[in-house]
């Protein structure tokens, strides 16, 4: 049965980190909002599940209880070989089950104030003179401002002009390992760049299973089930039951317009995915919360630009992945010399963990490695 239309101050669509996010914030400052999804939650969401430090800080809640693990050790190879062991005293990351870590966040939001509708795809979002119209698979939302958080396939940015075809791609699974495979792969993460070309796979140990996969940047990815087969011989992971998922990345770093008149993007919609790690849990949480904040603005204002919001984003998210931009363009070129100057100078290798760790900023990383290519002579190497 269709519904009536309903009327709210914000209408966020996607329910994810961003969406969850944002819409905890909305709730705690008193704003009639709601998030629609086209799941209900808890829902599979197949993802690495990498919980950094800077993801850490940003949630102010406890969620230290879905930790799966917390891992000290990390083994980078380069296309399987030769691979080198990085240890810390502190964890580089906490690992969750996206099912369960997404509905904490959405329970969250709901007990802030929130209200949550699932079952409700959308179908088009129409920007009107006093509000936005939100059609769905089960009736119609009027709102003043949209947040879209929708994921990098979403409707929104689809319906206001702002898609994006830029990405990445990954394959993943879930395997439930024997406890011989477990303890091949406890308190470490596996990772082994250049296969598939601009990319890499890896080994998560979680609790009584594997997150594996393999994913890439690059434009050429025909062959990137090729690279997930070969990835699960070499680590000995083939012939298990296991249920594999594709899905995209949006890649990072690139100067993107992120709002229309009362709509904003944030997430994965808004592509603020790590063009190094394809991460992109932090900076969907980080982007959900300032994107409530620019909404509760304007609502108080009654000015629904959103200029503001795109030079928060631009400053606080896009100027520190368009550093690992650079990085990562270097890497995923030369994984060959990168590997070779891990081996050289482990400092190189620790400060890209300190990075991970929250530690360090990517322009620090980048002051380094500059400092590397000289005293090396990286690039003549490659030429």
């Amino acid at each position: 049965m269709i519904e009536a239309v309903r009327t709210y101050d914000c209408v966020v669509v996607g329910a994810g980190p961003a969406g969850s996010s944002a819409l905890r914030q909305l709730g705690l400052r008193g704003i009639n909002a709601v998030a629609i999804d086209k799941e209900a939650f808890p829902r599979h969401k197949p993802c690495g599940g990498a919980i950094s430090a800077l993801t850490a800080r940003e949630l102010d809640f406890e969620w230290q209880d879905l930790a799966e693990a917390s891992l000290h050790k990390v083994e980078l190879a380069f296309k399987y070989n030769r691979p080198l062991l990085c240890e810390s005293d502190q964890p580089f990351a906490h690992f969750v089950m996206r099912d369960r870590f997404d509905n904490r966040l959405l329970e969250k939001a709901i007990e802030a104030g929130g209200t949550f509708l699932p079952g409700r795809a959308v179908t088009g979002v129409h920007v009107e003179e006093d509000g936005v119209r939100v059609s769905t698979t089960n009736g119609e939302l009027k709102a003043k401002v949209v947040i879209g958080a929708d994921g990098v396939n979403g409707q929104v940015a689809r319906s206001i002009g702002l898609f994006n075809f830029d990405r990445g791609i990954a394959i993943e699974a879930e395997i439930d390992a024997t406890p011989e495979l477990m303890d091949r792969y406890r308190d470490k993460v596996y990772l082994s760049y250049a296969d598939p070309p601009w990319g890499y796979g890896w080994v998560f140990p979680k609790a009584g299973r594997l997150s594996v996969g393999v994913g890439t940047f690059s434009r050429r990815r025909k062959a990137i089930k090729d690279s997930f087969s070969r990835f699960l011989e070499q680590t000995g992971l083939a012939n298990l039951p296991m249920k594999v998922y594709g899905h995209p990345i949006p890649t990072g770093g690139k100067p993107r317009r992120i709002w229309s008149e009362r709509v904003l993007l944030a997430g994965d919609a808004a592509g603020l995915n790590d063009p190094l790690s394809g991460e992109g849990i932090a900076h969907a949480v980080l982007s959900g919360k300032t994107a409530a904040q620019h909404v509760a603005a304007a609502l108080e204002s009654g000015d629904f630009r959103f200029e503001g919001y795109q030079s928060a984003i631009d400053d606080r998210i896009v100027a520190e992945l368009a550093r690992a931009a650079s990085i990562a363009e270097k890497l995923y070129t030369f994984p060959r010399l990168f590997y070779w100057l891990f081996e050289k100078s482990p400092e190189t290798l620790n400060l890209y963990f300190r990075l991970v760790r929250g530690e360090i900023s990517y322009a620090d990383l980048n002051e380094h490695l500059a400092r590397q290519f000289l005293r090396f002579n990286l690039f003549r190497r490659a030429n």
